[in-house]
């Protein structure tokens, strides 16, 4: 067993069991990285931590997996693109500031992106995190749950009046992230707003069933509790506001009246899904990310969430990079 192993956080209270055995710890020193034992591990389902990798090493270690992967123009996507929308700020080549949250706000567990934009890894860095709080927990999907199908994702859909010619295609593809004709409205999606934009296409935003993807790290069709799923369900804050009081990772504000206080996002949540949460998930990882401490992970088998921490204790700096 790995000597650094106790800074898993061992305590189990509910129906998800801890697996210190999936998080695999590579002793190693830089600046070359056993990246092919890192890929053997991913390949196995298994969760990384390298600990001590210097922060000017991290942007190649992340680049030379995400090119075993054949996953450098993803990773280079997004990175590009970290900051366009205003809630994330660059940091080095391809790691990215995490969302913005205010004191006590809590992340439930999720996949990053959507099935749209389909991230096959998730990767963090630590700079600093010395809050009381700021633990990282990391969950393993059930692909065989049977709570997939009480579950929905929020979706963009279109339909065309007439048939759209190819620049019509591109254009929807780029203005409203839609991949024609396999995102047209489907039976079943219910239709929460719909825009007519031009003469030939209309945009629904809806919520649809989860839909599976392709894993190629698993080299399989998976399903994968992706953000677009975990924000519209209000039962996944509750889940996750409940899991962290019966761990003991949770930091409750002043005056506490419920996990709404908790929540970073909740213009999104549009449903209560009624699922068992401890149905989702087989195992977790928990563990508090010290500095130079570099963690990956397969984004479709693994999700990521962080309890809160009490204002005024630390500072927490974690970066994150996706492809």
């Amino acid at each position: 067993m790995p000597s650094n192993v106790h800074r898993v956080i061992p305590e189990t209270t509910m129906g998800i069991p801890e697996a210190p055995d999936r998080l695999f710890i590579l002793d190693s020193t830089g600046p070359h990285y056993d990246t092919a034992q890192i890929l053997a591990r991913l390949k196995q389902d298994d969760v990384v931590l390298v600990p001590n990798v210097d922060a000017a090493a991290v942007d190649g270690l992340i680049c030379e997996i995400a090119e075993r992967l054949n996953l450098k123009d993803s990773l280079e996507l997004q990175a590009a693109f970290a900051s366009s929308l205003g809630h994330r700020k660059n940091i080095g080549q391809y790691y990215m500031s995490v969302n913005e949250r205010k004191h006590y706000h809590i992340v439930p567990p999720h996949s990053e992106g959507s099935s749209f934009v389909n991230l096959q890894i998730a990767s963090f860095y630590c700079y600093e995190n010395t809050t009381d709080g700021g633990e990282t927990i990391v969950m393993n999907v059930d692909e065989s749950s049977p709570v997939w199908d009480s579950l929905r994702e929020h979706r963009v859909r279109g339909r065309f009046e007439r048939p759209p010619t190819k620049a019509e295609i591109a254009r929807a593809r780029t203005l409203y992230r839609l991949n024609l004709p396999s995102d047209s409205l489907q039976t079943g999606d219910q239709i929460i707003s719909r825009n007519k934009v031009d003469a030939n296409l209309t945009v629904f935003n809806v919520l649809a069933k989860p839909s599976k993807s392709y894993s190629c790290i698993l080299e399989q069709q998976r399903y994968g509790y992706w953000d677009s799923v975990m924000a519209v369900d209000r039962d996944s804050l509750k889940f996750m506001e409940q899991f962290l009081k019966q761990e003991g990772l949770l930091k409750e504000p002043p005056d506490y009246q419920g996990p709404e206080q908790l929540d970073w996002d909740s213009s999104r949540r549009l449903m209560n899904s009624g699922i068992d949460y401890d149905q989702l998930f087989k195992c977790k990882i928990s563990i508090k990310l010290k500095p130079q401490d570099f963690l990956i992970q397969n984004n479709f088998s693994w999700t990521h969430s962080v309890n809160n921490w009490t204002p005024g204790t630390g500072v927490r700096k974690v970066a994150a990079a996706f492809a």
